[in-house]
């Protein structure tokens, strides 16, 4: 089996990320990002088909969803070093 990607979830309350792979399945009810990309016609539309809602943060406001920041760059910040780590260590 192979994988292309995974969803991150973060409870912003205790701040616990899991990571499940995307062949999972699980139903998005609710996203929230920035003004770009994510707001374009073709998003929207997909948003409204799936019967989903969307926050935005206000440009350049990424306080605004900084639990998810810090919990990407947590994830990034292992990858990276799981990396250099096989790259060290390579035959």
């Amino acid at each position: 089996m192979q994988f292309t990607g995974g969803t991150l979830f973060v409870d912003h309350c205790t701040k616990f990320m899991f990571i499940y792979n995307q062949s999972f399945g699980f139903a998005v009810s609710n996203y929230h990002g920035d003004n770009g990309i994510f707001k374009t016609q073709t998003f929207m539309d997909d948003y409204n088909r799936k019967q989903q809602q969307i926050t935005f943060s206000g440009t350049g406001a990424h306080h605004q969803n900084g639990v998810a920041e810090r919990s990407f760059q947590t994830i990034v910040g292992w990858a990276r070093m799981l990396l250099l780590r096989a790259a060290i260590h390579w035959p």
